[in-house]
């Protein structure tokens, strides 16, 4: 089982590190055009929403979902937020229409956060099971 995880996070660590390259090139062309907006500054936030979201699926490399479970839940929470926020209100895309397109590019992109998902759902499990098991005793 841990090898199957370890796949999945590999797997989704390719794309996400494709994405994060494009996240410091769009912080990188925003930059010069900064200004005191509203959408300026949700854009931002949400690519370094994404970029900490990046770096909790790395820190996954190391003992998966049974290390730093509060460290890497906030982290993988904070990226999926980043993304919702990205998809929501700066991506001209209409988000259900790309939510429910299945064609390789987009599952491509939808893979990093499915991953997050599953080990955000495996550390909620884990703590939720700890809590249990620390209440019976």
């Amino acid at each position: 089982m841990k090898q199957i995880l370890y796949i999945t996070l590999i797997s989704a660590l390719i794309p996400a590190t494709w994405m994060l390259g494009l996240t410091f090139f769009g912080i990188y062309l925003a930059i010069p055009n900064a200004e005191l907006s509203f959408d300026y500054i949700l854009t931002i936030i949400s690519m370094i929403l994404g970029i900490v979201g990046y770096v909790g699926l790395v820190l996954l490399l190391k003992g998966l979902h049974k290390t730093n479970r509060i460290k890497k839940l906030a982290l993988l929470l904070c990226g999926l937020i980043g993304f919702l926020i990205f998809m929501l209100h700066v991506s001209p895309r209409r988000f259900f229409d790309w939510l429910f397109e299945f064609d390789i590019e987009s599952l491509i992109g939808k893979w990093p956060l499915i991953v997050s998902l599953i080990f955000s759902g495996l550390i909620i499990n884990d703590l939720l099971k700890n809590k249990t098991l620390a209440n019976k005793s």
